[in-house]
């Protein structure tokens, strides 16, 4: 992948932030992650920060899918995202780190459809041979089922059959 800007980006804009209920900052937040989603140090500072509870709602959407979900892959209940939300505190470093790591997951495969975000979001959320029938959505909860999503987009960008 490339340092273009991210192919989720003109969905970030179009999403206005009172229909997420969350903060400008938060929505400029995500904007920066996927702006720099390709430098390293950068991820890095930025997970150290702490990613703001009001991601969840934004990869909710993004991944055509619940908060309640977002709220597991990322490893969270919902009563202390809840609660964090409410306090203005941000994600953990673990919690912060998976959530990059959910919205890489969601770029590369938009990137995979050609910036078709609804082909992405379907292709998450249906089963798929290479992972014995389950969706690469449920699989997201884990970082070994991270890694062998992002390495089925991979495959299947270099035309490997899976």
């Amino acid at each position: 992948m490339n340092t273009h800007a991210s192919v989720c980006q003109p969905f970030l804009k179009e999403l206005k932030q009172q229909e997420l209920g969350i903060t400008r900052a938060a929505l400029k937040d995500l904007q920066f992650i996927l702006a720099h989603s390709h430098d390293q140090y950068h991820l890095i500072t930025i997970i150290r920060k702490g990613v703001s509870p009001h991601a969840v709602n934004v990869l909710a959407r993004v991944f055509a899918s619940s908060v309640e979900m977002m709220s597991d892959l990322i490893g969270i209940t919902a009563k202390t995202l809840r609660n964090r939300k409410n306090a203005h505190k941000p994600l953990s470093k673990t919690e912060s780190a998976t959530a990059v790591k959910l919205l890489q997951v969601i770029e590369q495969a938009t990137q995979l459809f050609d910036g078709d975000l609804e082909a992405a979001q379907q292709w998450l959320n249906t089963p798929a041979l290479a992972f014995d029938g389950v969706k690469p959505i449920e699989i997201l909860d884990t970082l070994q089922g991270v890694e062998a999503v992002l390495n089925l987009i991979t495959a299947l960008e270099y035309g490997v059959y899976v």
